[in-house]
């Protein structure tokens, strides 16, 4: 029993790592398409559009939120 339950905990800790650094990832990349590296290059916004549009980052946040109320 003691053994499932450090297991659970530390799956729960590295889907709050994941969240952090998708977190973090984001924040990154809103920075870099504020900043004059992307400016006069469109390409690269279009990139980040089509990244920031993909839910990997809400899927995260939905299963971190699932597993701290299950807790």
């Amino acid at each position: 029993m003691l053994e499932a339950k450090f297991h659970n905990d530390s799956d729960d800790r590295d889907i709050a790592d994941i969240h952090c650094a998708a977190l973090l990832a984001k924040r990154i990349l809103e920075e870099l398409l504020n900043a004059e590296v992307l400016r006069g290059k469109p390409d690269k916004v279009r990139e980040w559009e089509r990244w920031r549009n993909i839910s990997v980052l809400e899927e995260k946040e939905g299963m971190l939120d699932s597993s701290l109320a299950s807790s």
